[in-house]
């Protein structure tokens, strides 16, 4: 992808709660911009592109804004842009 020009649409069938859900994020990473990040091994020869980022930056990341459950009822809709920022709708 050579620009964040996607989104991501989860539409949570069920209760999503802190113990239950399955879209954590760290808050104020969207401000880092992309990281540097390579191919995760389970993507190759398989046709689509599935990158991570090392464990340092993620650490790093993480120290900095801890770590979130996106949360919401049934229904609920969430929206996660390509550098990670989430909008909800409920």
């Amino acid at each position: 992808m050579p620009e964040p020009q996607c989104i991501m649409v989860s539409v949570f069938i069920d209760d999503c709660t802190p113990g239950k859900s399955p879209l954590l994020a760290i808050p104020g990473s969207q401000h880092h911009g992309l990281l540097d990040s390579k191919l995760h091994e389970d993507a190759e020869g398989r046709g689509y592109a599935l990158h991570h980022i090392d464990r340092a930056a993620l650490a790093k990341l993480a120290d900095e804004g801890g770590i979130e459950p996106i949360m919401g009822k049934a229904g609920t809709v969430a929206f996660v842009t390509a550098t990670g920022f989430p909008w909800i709708t409920q």
